[in-house]
């Protein structure tokens, strides 16, 4: 069985419905509260680690993640 995909807004929103039979759960950007500019990416360069681990980065760089959320300017913050 296929995962879900998550269409971002450069796609039209009817493309979640129609693959919705091939790749249920599929959903639009849109759809999700995240419309507009601009985006915001999390990424984490961790290599292969345990869930554990990425819990306690997440932990750690609380604050540092809530201050990217709300930086209006920002759209990608990268953790180690």
């Amino acid at each position: 069985m296929a995962g879900p995909l998550l269409f971002d807004e450069n796609l039209s929103p009817r493309l979640a419905s129609a693959m919705a039979g091939f790749f249920p759960g599929s959903i639009h950007i849109r759809d999700v509260g995240l419309k507009g500019a601009p985006p915001k990416v999390l990424w984490l360069v961790v290599g292969n680690t345990s869930t554990q681990n990425i819990s306690r980065i997440l932990l750690t760089r609380r604050d540092v993640i809530v201050a990217f959320i709300k930086e209006l300017n920002t759209s990608l913050l990268t953790l180690r």
